[in-house]
């Protein structure tokens, strides 16, 4: 029997609690045994101390899978998965607070742990920078995008385009909750800049939560040009249907583990304009037009290619669908259950 780390499961879904919930149903339910807090005790100080302390008190001797980043120093008996050494690689983008606990914890951690799990080449190279002495710890184990992300079809496109409040049937769509290494300032700048050649018609619909202000701080996008919509956070029933509606997706972060936008818009036929940076070129290959995050002008060149190149649109939508296929989250949960089973053997 294993157990496995479920404080992250009561946060609102993002990247990881996706990762968690995906994984946790598709391994052997009589090998698994789920330990959570409770909802007062899932976050914050009391998340960390029910985390530290009361955790280890529960596994009687049994293995623990930390599927979120962080898990109790007192336990060598785990499985730790790490989505990005973000805390460590840029903690100037995080709070001081969390930037300086994750910062104790996760070296402390990934150097005990008896297995390592993460999402990407990228994300492995980053762990190895800092702390090379696990390199054979490491596995491997990337990400995908869940089924119901495929194309919808025209009646269901066109009632979440209202629902949304998008005015006409040619829009781009960015999605990321509104943090800094999202990268909305430079991403709204490049629209500004691309609008003065393109159509009229065409809007940048910009759809994500504002993220916590305990992890990334406080920020602002700044003023927005004409034709940005901001729909705030979107139902994961809604997203395949932004997705298919839109002309092409834009994902421009500065940081990333893996980047499961880009895999989602791809599964639902939709090219996408690439961040070139991390682990995003890992995820969208030769089916996205790759650009530099730190450039706008870059950004806003991509822009117009999509948009301009009826040829090259075409050929991208293909080229994301095939993409898409070679990443499944079957493999990702045989993978992830082989290294558990590897741990509890060593």
């Amino acid at each position: 029997m294993i157990a496995w780390n479920g404080r992250n499961l009561n946060n609102p879904m993002t990247g990881v609690q996706r990762y968690t919930s995906e994984i946790v149903s598709r391994l052997p339910r009589d090998q698994l045994l789920g330990i959570a807090p409770s909802d007062a005790w899932s976050s914050g100080l009391r998340g960390h101390m029910w985390e530290q302390i009361s955790l280890p008190s529960q596994l009687g001797g049994r293995l623990l899978w930390s599927p979120a980043n962080t898990g109790p120093l007192a336990t060598e008996k785990q499985v730790l998965s790490v989505m990005d050494m973000s805390p460590l690689d840029n903690p100037e983008r995080l709070s001081s607070n969390f930037a300086a606990w994750y910062g104790f914890l996760l070296p402390k951690l990934l150097r005990r742990v008896r297995a390592v799990l993460t999402i990407s080449e990228f994300s492995r190279d980053r762990i190895l920078h800092h702390i090379p002495e696990i390199a054979d710890r490491i596995r491997v184990t990337p990400l995908a995008a869940d089924p119901r992300f495929k194309r919808a079809d025209a009646a269901r496109v066109d009632m979440v385009r209202r629902k949304f409040g998008i005015p006409t049937p040619h829009y781009l769509i960015g999605l990321g909750s509104l943090e800094p290494r999202k990268n909305l300032p430079r991403l709204i700048e490049a629209w500004r800049i691309a609008q003065q050649q393109l159509p009229d018609d065409i809007s940048l619909v910009i759809a994500g939560g504002a993220g916590k202000s305990i992890v990334f701080g406080n920020h602002d996008v700044g003023e927005l040009p004409r034709k940005t919509i901001l729909t705030g956070r979107v139902d994961d029933d809604d997203l395949p249907a932004l997705y298919s509606g839109a002309i092409a997706s834009i994902y421009v972060s500065l940081y990333e583990g893996f980047g499961l936008p880009p895999l989602e818009s791809m599964s639902c036929g939709t090219p996408v304009i690439a961040s070139n940076a991390g682990a995003i070129p890992e995820v969208v290959g030769d089916s996205a037009i790759q650009v530099d995050p730190l450039d706008p002008e870059s950004i806003a060149d991509g822009v117009i290619r999509m948009i301009g190149d009826t040829a090259m649109h075409q050929n991208l939508c293909e080229l994301a669908l095939k993409r898409a296929t070679l990443f499944n989250w079957d493999e990702t949960a045989r993978l992830t259950w082989a290294g558990m089973q590897e741990a509890s053997w060593s």
